[in-house]
C-alpha cells in the first residue's frame, strides 16, 4: 500500500514495476505457484471458452470495466479436466495490471509476464526479484512460498484451495 504511488509513477524502471506487479499479485489475489507466473498467456478480449490451448491465461475484458479474469485449465493427460476461472477483484491489482499493459507490456509478445527485452522469464527471475525487491522496500526478504504459507492459514483458504493447489 505504502509504494502503491510511487510505483504508478511513470518514471519507475521495467524490473522495478514488474517485481512490485508481482508482489501485489500474489498479495492481493492468489499466490499461484511459481512456475505457473512464468506461462501466464495475455489474451485482450476472449472468453474463457476460447482460451484452451494454454495452461494458464489472464483474460482482459475491456468492454467490461477493464476486467481481469485468470483462467486456468486443469490437465490429467493432455486430457483437459477441468478449467478454473478466478476474477481479479483487487483495484490496487487492476491499477497495476492496466499501467504494466499501458507502458510496459510488448504488444506483439503473448507472455504475459517477461524480461524487459520480452524473453521468458526463469523461476530464479520471479523468486530472487520478489526477494530483492521485498527486502528493500521492506527490510526483509520474502519469498513465494512464505505468501504462500500465510495464505494457507487464512480463514477463507477453503474457498480458494483449488487455485492455491493448482
Amino acid at each position: 500500500d505504502n509504494c502503491y504511488s510511487a510505483y504508478m509513477k511513470n518514471n519507475v524502471s521495467f524490473t522495478n514495476f514488474r517485481n512490485f506487479m508481482f508482489l501485489a499479485f500474489l498479495v492481493y489475489e492468489i499466490p499461484i505457484k511459481l512456475h505457473h507466473l512464468i506461462f501466464v498467456e495475455y489474451a485482450k478480449n476472449k472468453s474463457p471458452a476460447d482460451c484452451l490451448s494454454k495452461d494458464i491465461y489472464l483474460l482482459h475484458d475491456t468492454n467490461n470495466k477493464n476486467t481481469f479474469t485468470l483462467v486456468l485449465n486443469k490437465r490429467h493427460n493432455k486430457k483437459l479436466e477441468r478449467q478454473i476461472c478466478y476474477n481479479i477483484q483487487s483495484q490496487i491489482v487492476k491499477g497495476i495490471l492496466l499501467k504494466y499493459i499501458s507502458n510496459y507490456k510488448k504488444p506483439y509478445i503473448k507472455t504475459f509476464f517477461t524480461s524487459a527485452s520480452g524473453r521468458i522469464l526463469k523461476k530464479s527471475n520471479i523468486s530472487n526479484g520478489i526477494m530483492n525487491f521485498t527486502k528493500k522496500i521492506m527490510g526483509l526478504p520474502v519469498t513465494i512460498h512464505d505468501l504462500r504459507l500465510v495464505y494457507k492459514k487464512m480463514a477463507d483458504y477453503n474457498d480458494y484451495e483449488s487455485l492455491y493447489n493448482y
